[in-house]
């Protein structure tokens, strides 16, 4: 995750194998927007994640804490929620963090088939 030098874009990466993709947010869109960044690019890697990304909160349990984020997630047609919760350097990293917590999972089902076991 790395933030634009003028502070107003994010850019999310992901890897998995030789893959590597890449997705942008702004820094309007919030912690949310985020959150759908990086679901655009693990769906580049898993197909589709009917999951879309629903609230985040920063988390400070207290002031020396690290930074933690919050995200929940929402699957409209199954009335499913997912929530996931961690720490990153920064804010937006840690909303990637929480994005994939709150589908381990899901993917976990999924990713043994990606890799051929």
């Amino acid at each position: 995750v790395a933030v634009s030098a003028d502070g107003l874009d994010v850019e999310v990466v992901l890897s998995f194998g030789p893959q590597r993709v890449t997705r942008k947010a702004t820094i309007a869109e919030g912690l949310v927007g985020v959150a759908a960044a990086t679901l655009s690019a693990l769906r580049e890697f898993v197909g589709d994640v009917a999951f879309e990304p629903a609230w985040a909160h920063v988390v400070r349990p207290h002031p020396e804490a690290e930074r933690m984020v919050a995200i929940g997630l929402r699957d409209d047609l199954l009335g499913e929620t997912r929530t996931g919760i961690a720490a990153g350097d920064t804010p937006p990293e840690a909303a990637v963090r929480a994005t994939l917590q709150a589908l381990n999972r899901t993917l976990a089902a999924r990713l043994p088939v990606l890799v051929g076991d």
